[in-house]
């Protein structure tokens, strides 16, 4: 095109051209993309569903905290926490500031296990599964509800911190950047 730029018709017809094989070469690296992404979006799921929060221990006290709707009219202090089995300590966390429509409970469990607290409220019931273990597993730390007055349930996992108190992705994303710099200048790739 540089050697033809005075030549508006042959410009025009290198840039169809070009057009053209641009279109094929994304055809071509469209599949290899697809295995490339699934297994990515797989593995991806799997670090977040296993690395991002801190397992809830036995005898280690932890907050679960309930959002209400800004519709809700009920008082807040008859908002009750449950847990089945009942071997859990569930107290009123009374320093708890909340900033909206908030509850927030301090519990505690000394035996490994799977729980179910239940949630109740003037017009609203809900659970929440919540694991404790010392193994690196967890359930999911938030649960939300729609059409419910209790919107939102939040178990008080911890954040997983890496590397300068990064999250695991952003700890992945930029090590893998650094070193597919390096990777390309020591095999002086462009």
């Amino acid at each position: 095109m540089k050697k033809h730029k005075n030549d508006q018709k042959k410009m025009m017809k290198i840039q169809q051209e070009m057009l053209s094989k641009n279109g094929e070469m994304m055809k071509q690296s469209f599949k290899p993309m697809l295995f490339t992404i699934i297994p990515l979006f797989i593995v991806f799921g799997w670090m977040s569903a296993t690395l991002a929060y801190q397992p809830l221990l036995p005898n280690q006290p932890f907050t679960v905290t309930a959002t209400l709707a800004s519709t809700y009219t009920g008082n807040l202090s008859q908002i009750n926490l449950s847990a089945a089995p009942a071997n859990l300590n569930i107290t009123t966390d009374s320093a708890f500031v909340p900033k909206n429509k908030e509850v927030r409970w301090i519990v505690e469990g000394n035996q490994e296990g799977k729980y179910t607290l239940l949630i109740e409220g003037q017009a609203f019931k809900q659970t929440k599964e919540i694991l404790i273990t010392t193994q690196k597993k967890y359930d999911a730390p938030t649960a939300t509800f729609k059409d419910s007055p209790l919107q939102k349930v939040i178990v008080g996992n911890k954040e997983v911190q890496t590397v300068f108190g990064l999250s695991w992705f952003w700890a992945y994303l930029i090590a893998s950047l650094i070193f597919s710099l390096i990777i390309k200048k020591v095999l002086n790739v462009a």
